[in-house]
């Protein structure tokens, strides 16, 4: 989708959002082609992420057109407030049995833990979960 003054572009998984120290590669191969990259070719534009998502993440990220710095630091400012609620969907593998619970049985719950980044800084995490349901992970199911 393509506003006045954003575009929201769809991330498959494995690709990087954007260049780090972290996803540059090995000295002998190229580095992969970051979202933002991509998205600027398709888009004909400058742009600025707004957020990002990690590599293995696929979903919708929000980008700013470069042309209005204010509009960039606006909507980073939203998705940094408290008051923002952020909603993820995240489809796994398996039956939603953890250590003999049964977590679409639990309800709502939190994990709240500290994680780190790619450069090994630890940061506070507290994210809520809803498990919806789950399937029979036989192997003779997997393809």
């Amino acid at each position: 989708h393509r506003g006045e003054n954003f575009v929201v572009v769809d991330k498959p998984g494995g690709c990087i959002s954007h260049h780090s120290e972290y996803s540059r590669g090995k000295k002998d191969e190229a580095p992969p082609v970051p979202l933002l990259q991509r998205a600027r070719d398709a888009v004909g534009e400058r742009i600025n992420l707004v957020h990002r998502l990690d590599r293995g993440a696929s979903g919708c990220v929000l980008c700013a057109f470069e042309k209005d710095e204010n509009v960039t630091r606006e909507l980073q400012a939203s998705l940094a407030s408290d008051e923002t609620v952020k909603t993820y969907l995240c489809i796994v593998r398996g039956e939603g049995v953890l250590r003999g619970e049964d977590l679409k049985e639990k309800g709502w719950f939190t994990i709240d833990r500290p994680i780190k980044d790619e450069r090994g800084r630890t940061n506070e995490a507290t994210t809520d979960f809803l498990f919806v349901a789950g399937f029979n992970a036989d192997p003779a199911w997997r393809p």
